[in-house]
């Protein structure tokens, strides 16, 4: 069994390194945290979408069964930008819980910063990547 004393510290304390808490969580929860802020009272009730539109206004969308998001025109909710797909993404509930798949997207859908290889279930303030958009779910 190993000892955790002086002289082990003195030992292998040259070779330790002091971890850094990664940031990555800090931001998302900053950034929720701000789009839900700036969000027109009233709006965020859930389950819904929230997200920034062009000129920086939080936008909201109500889920209904199913929500595919992309450029064409035809989504039900559209973002124009060349780094989205036309059919992107979908956001479906199922049984009171909401699922996040990708459609085939060129360039992925990234759930909480991991990109999406199967449909993951959706939390409350989960984050939802598009095409460098970002999208935030309300239960």
């Amino acid at each position: 069994m190993a000892r955790l004393d002086e002289e082990w510290l003195a030992e292998k304390g040259r070779t330790l390194r002091p971890t850094v808490p990664s940031t990555a969580l800090y931001d998302r929860l900053k950034f929720v945290a701000g789009i839900v802020a700036d969000a027109p009272a009233g709006v965020v009730r859930g389950p819904c979408l929230l997200w920034r539109g062009e000129h920086g206004e939080v936008r909201a969308c109500g889920l209904p069964e199913k929500l595919v998001i992309g450029r064409a025109a035809d989504c039900d909710l559209t973002l124009s930008s060349p780094r989205v797909s036309r059919r992107h993404c979908e956001v479906t509930m199922l049984r009171g819980v909401a699922w996040v798949s990708d459609l085939g997207s060129a360039n992925g859908t990234f759930h909480n910063s991991r990109r999406l290889g199967a449909p993951a279930p959706l939390r409350d303030g989960d984050v939802i990547e598009v095409g460098g958009r970002v999208i935030v779910f309300v239960a």
